[in-house]
């Protein structure tokens, strides 16, 4: 599978949930609308929550308990989703801030807030998120498996330590690229494997 790219018409409640009724369901194991939410659930945690206020609130939650919550400003409808054969990755471009979260079939989450411009990793069953560095400006992109607090490494999302595509983070915006033969779906910070 090729990474899917989806542009929202109006990215409101109903779209996304439609959205993530097509793309999730081998993702989570429930997607139910809960007031302004959006809440997604695996394994009985409620790994992802997409808000649709008008700071557009996302929280991602690890089985521990462990939650963090990444939001924009005046900007309470989704732009863009991208889908690959290892998961899901969700844009709220603002004219200030982007709010993404990204999961894979595997329990990984990850939220960026660009209101505060800090990143956090995750898998469900880790103790703790991972914060998520900015990486280095170089002449080519290194990639570096993943982190988590469970002492594993992730197969299927890479942290870029070094990068000659230095985006700024309170405006991180998506594009596919391609490092050693394989496409990947990269926020300046995170890659998510087609």
């Amino acid at each position: 599978m090729a990474i899917e790219t989806h542009i929202f018409n109006t990215g409101d409640i109903t779209e996304v949930k439609a959205w993530l009724d097509e793309n999730a369901t081998d993702i989570f194991d429930t997607i139910e609308i809960s007031g302004t939410n959006i809440v997604c659930t695996k394994d009985g945690t409620e790994l992802v929550t997409f808000g649709f206020t008008s700071d557009a609130v996302c929280t991602i939650k690890l089985a521990s308990g462990q939650s963090f919550s990444a939001r924009g400003y005046e900007q309470s409808h989704y732009t863009k989703a991208y889908r690959t054969t290892t998961g899901i990755w969700i844009f709220n471009i603002g004219v200030s801030y982007t709010v993404s979260v990204m999961v894979t079939q595997t329990g990984e989450v990850y939220a960026s807030n660009g209101y505060n411009n800090t990143r956090r990793v995750g898998k469900i069953d880790a103790p703790n998120f991972t914060g998520v560095p900015t990486p280095n400006n170089f002449a080519i992109t290194t990639l570096c498996p993943t982190p988590f607090t469970s002492a594993e490494v992730s197969e299927d999302t890479l942290l870029t330590i070094w990068t000659q595509l230095v985006i700024a983070g309170a405006k991180a915006n998506a594009q596919i690229i391609e490092v050693n033969g394989v496409n990947y779906v990269y926020d300046g910070f995170l890659c998510l494997r087609e």
